[in-house]
């Protein structure tokens, strides 16, 4: 683990204070805070910001993901932070799982997480644009950071709701027409071609991380309203059903 790519934000389910002081003794550099130290009066957690130079966008967003910790005590927050300077909230359920009727040991479930996070990184250097397979254009630098932020504020976006062509120009700063126009001379797609791609290859990556809790779950964490329409639009893209390619 590096301090430069992620710090975790761990519910009292997941690790309990003696744990993350022990925790910290044995790793160090390991940025590992329970919910109750994310605040402007924890020393170490507001270095380890600096650190990371965060933005007041990162500091909402780390809000927000206590916010989340402390409404569901099972639920591990990892704020991953890649090399665009954007940070992207990875949640983890955690059902205390057991080994033997036994709390598995803290630095199982670490690595478990770790490993869940590695499989993100590496799919996200393998295909660094979510619309890559869509896109028949070969996108220079300036394009690529354009089309690059805007999926991150679509991720962001689809936590909480689907989003909306309009919504997304907002987001751009450019009216629908002049998102539709420059989308089309970027990619050669639609924006709404472009949202869909995205939320399709989001769900694709959820269901390759491993089991989640349902297919109706993967839909709602991708933006997508129904998990019927989920499910065709799914099989329409990848040639099988969510379900599926879970069993496969």
């Amino acid at each position: 683990m590096k301090t430069d790519i992620f710090m975790m934000i761990l519910g009292e389910a997941v690790a309990s204070a003696s744990e993350l002081s022990k925790l910290r003794k044995f790793e160090q550099s390991l940025l590992c805070f329970a919910a109750s130290e994310v605040t402007l009066q924890h020393e170490c957690f507001v270095s380890a910001s600096q650190k990371m130079a965060f933005t007041k966008v990162d500091w909402g967003i780390c809000e927000e993901a206590k916010t989340q910790v402390l409404q569901q005590p099972q639920l591990t927050v990892i704020l991953h932070k890649p090399a665009t300077g954007q940070i992207n909230v990875l949640s983890f359920r955690q059902a205390l799982s057991k080994r033997g009727g036994q709390r598995k040991p803290l630095i199982e479930r670490l690595a478990e997480m770790e490993q869940m996070l590695g499989n993100c990184i590496q799919m996200n250097q393998a295909q660094r644009l979510l619309c890559a397979a869509i896109t028949i254009k070969k996108l220079n630098e300036k394009e690529q950071r354009w089309v690059k932020k805007l999926e991150q504020t679509m991720i962001q976006h689809f936590r909480q709701a689907p989003l909306k062509v309009e919504e997304l120009a907002d987001m751009a700063c450019l009216s629908k027409r002049q998102l539709n126009r420059r989308v089309k001379a970027v990619l050669g797609v639609s924006p709404a071609q472009w949202i869909r791609e995205v939320q399709l290859q989001l769900a694709l990556q959820e269901l390759e991380r491993g089991r989640p809790e349902s297919v109706i779950q993967v839909a709602l964490n991708n933006g997508f309203e129904h998990a019927s329409t989920f499910s065709t639009l799914f099989k329409r893209r990848f040639g099988c059903s969510p379900g599926q390619y879970l069993r496969q």
